[in-house]
């Protein structure tokens, strides 16, 4: 638990067995760890994800991941008032539409989504917003293994660096 909150580096050669070496470790060795965990593999060397910038990667992947073995949609109405909650019941006492409520209610709910929107808009804040949301509502840990990040350029393994910091 006291490496929960930090990125662990695995460095090795091309071709040592990295990537066999974390599988191995997700299915034979520790999958009742992984059991009670929030896993996500992001793979900077698949053909698709070479040609993307490694921020937009790894979000992308995160949420995709996040859809199709989760079936959770952070973009989701339901998803983003939950998350946002603090936020949002702040927002409906603000000057901007408080007495909005009253005279106009369609009008109030329209700045209710222009204010969500604008919170899913800026990707890297939503996407953590949500995993923390997601850590503390079903208890789990988030797990990210970002893989073959070797196989691109001295600027983007640095890239993923300072994202798997800013994620811890």
């Amino acid at each position: 638990s006291s490496l929960s909150k930090r990125p662990i580096l695995l460095i090795g050669d091309v071709g040592v067995g990295k990537t066999t070496f974390i599988d191995n470790l997700l299915v034979v060795e520790a999958p009742q760890v992984f059991e009670k965990s929030m896993t996500f593999k992001i793979d900077l060397g698949s053909k698709a994800i070479v040609a993307l910038d490694v921020r937009q990667a790894v979000i992308r992947l995160i949420q995709e991941q996040l859809l199709h073995n989760y079936k959770i949609d952070i973009n989701g109405d339901d998803f983003v008032r939950h998350a946002y909650f603090v936020e949002l019941e702040a927002f409906k006492k603000s000057v901007a539409v408080k007495r909005l409520y009253e005279v106009d209610n369609s009008k109030a709910i329209e700045k209710e989504i222009e204010f969500l929107t604008s919170k899913i808009s800026d990707e890297v804040t939503h996407i953590k917003k949500s995993l923390e949301y997601i850590c503390k509502n079903q208890q789990k840990q988030i797990i990210v293994f970002i893989d073959n990040c070797d196989q691109r350029n001295d600027q983007d393994q640095e890239t993923a660096f300072l994202i798997a910091h800013e994620f811890a």
